[in-house]
């Protein structure tokens, strides 16, 4: 009972899955273009573009402006109120540490005299100049940190991106492989059942004339039995790996038309590196230029720090208008003589408080900590990649050898099935004898796929590392 509903269950799958053939490549394109981790990646890529195309807002300039006014008991709108002051001030940051500002102001004021309203009024405009004492050319580097930092992050999601293709690129292959060699596994269980269906029943007419004990039958029925669990097994392995793939590919498994079969023929390896490595833009390792390029941004960030907590000296210019009181209603006459500047006020300011306040020292221990870290992750991920590369080299040596045996294997039985097959043309031997033979040569060949499909991962997986 239990092996004919594996049979139902597997013919079931087939048919669904003659319904759409796809190769490894198809697989690959897909996964580029819907793969979740993938598009995540890329929207976080785009928006890195962005910030690096607008400075992430480094020299935006600020504008502030203000007002206020003092309105009497019974104040009508159509007068003037009592006093009145406005400014408004624009700052610009430019590069290497340095700021430009300036601010108007402009407040008048209004006393009764004789029943007469007097206005004095004072306009002022000031300009400033702060410069970081530590910018970074000082330091010795030749490049604006802020706008290198920018330019690195978008490196680096960059590579981040690449790695984030690289690894569901690599996660879709040995998911497809695994696939294939359950496939060839399903294939090697039910052509054992069936031999298996055959035998029982030529010993159990032996059985009947007495040819035959019934120990050897339930032998094989033992045998069956173990052969039908590790179908199931089978089986199961192979449904994850195709729910892992169309995962990966964002294919929806609800929809029958996008039930597929594929085979080791789709295995193109010189089309399938080529649009690998063209997907990764060449970059052999997009992790290791993650690592590298975050020390730099890390060095970048510390010359950012250095020249934004250093001491600042701010320079002012201030020049200054007296204006002549006048009755309120004639206040654009004293406009009119306003004439140069009556004084000019100049002064010079240096700022220790980055200095002193502890931040200078906190930044510098941050960043010791924060490239410790990244430096000792770096080291830690290159000892890995030269140990997986070991691996991949030992299982790739592995297959190679047991190539070599299946392949002898499989070619003397071949000719041990040609021989079978004349014997049998002849009445030599039994149909059961001759299956028998041609379901192991059978069963062998499946087994030296299943070898073929190890050893061209663990090529493609050196080649992709």
């Amino acid at each position: 009972m239990l092996s004919k509903k594996v049979v139902i269950i597997f013919v079931f799958l087939l048919f669904f899955s003659n319904a759409y053939t796809v190769t490894l490549s198809d697989l690959l394109e897909s996964a580029l273009q819907n793969n979740a981790d993938i598009v995540s990646a890329q929207k976080t890529y785009d928006n890195a573009v962005l910030s690096s195309k607008t400075l992430n807002g480094e020299l935006a300039p600020s504008v502030n402006v203000s007002s206020s006014a003092t309105l009497p008991d019974g104040y009508n709108w159509d007068k003037a109120p009592d006093s009145f002051s406005s400014n408004i001030s624009v700052s610009q940051p430019l590069f290497s540490g340095t700021t430009i500002s300036a601010i108007g102001l402009y407040s008048y004021n209004i006393a009764t005299m004789n029943e007469k309203r007097y206005i004095s009024q004072s306009p002022n405009i000031s300009f400033s100049l702060t410069q970081s004492l530590f910018p970074f050319w000082l330091q010795g580097k030749l490049k604006d940190p802020s706008i290198l930092s920018l330019r690195l992050q978008k490196k680096y999601y960059y590579s981040q991106l690449l790695y984030t293709k690289k690894t569901v690129l690599q996660n879709l292959i040995q998911n497809y492989i695994y696939a294939l060699v359950y496939k060839n596994e399903i294939t090697i269980y039910q052509n054992s059942i069936n031999l298996l269906d055959e035998q029982i029943k030529a010993f159990k007419q032996l059985k009947d004339s007495g040819n035959t004990n019934q120990a050897k039958i339930l032998e094989m029925e033992n045998l069956k039995w173990n052969y039908q669990q590790n179908l199931m097994n089978a089986f199961s392995n192979y449904e994850g790996y195709l729910q892992n793939i169309k995962t990966i590919c964002g294919c929806n498994f609800d929809d029958s038309d996008n039930y597929f079969s594929f085979g080791s023929e789709s295995l193109n390896e010189d089309k399938i590196i080529r649009l690998i490595n063209n997907s990764l833009d060449n970059i052999a390792d997009p992790l290791e230029e993650t690592y590298k390029l975050r020390l730099e941004i890390l060095n970048a960030n510390r010359t950012l720090e250095k020249q934004n907590s250093a001491p600042t000296l701010t320079v002012s210019i201030q020049p200054s208008w007296t204006l002549d009181v006048t009755k309120s209603e004639e206040w654009k006459k004293s406009w009119n003589n306003l004439g140069s500047p009556s004084s000019w006020n100049t002064s010079i300011s240096i700022n220790f408080s980055p200095l002193i306040s502890g931040i200078a020292k906190q930044n510098k221990k941050r960043f010791e900590n924060d490239y410790a870290a990244v430096e000792k992750s770096y080291n830690s991920y290159l000892a890995q990649k030269k140990f997986v590369h070991q691996q991949y080299d030992s299982l790739r040596e592995h297959y190679e050898n047991q190539l070599n045996s299946v392949s002898k294997l499989f070619s003397e039985g071949r000719k041990e099935l040609e021989d079978h097959a004349q014997q049998f043309s002849v009445g030599a031997i039994s149909q059961l004898d001759y299956e028998s033979m041609r379901i192991s040569v059978e069963n062998c060949g499946l087994s030296k796929n299943c070898i073929e499909l190890y050893l061209w991962l663990y090529q493609t997986l050196i080649l992709m590392n």
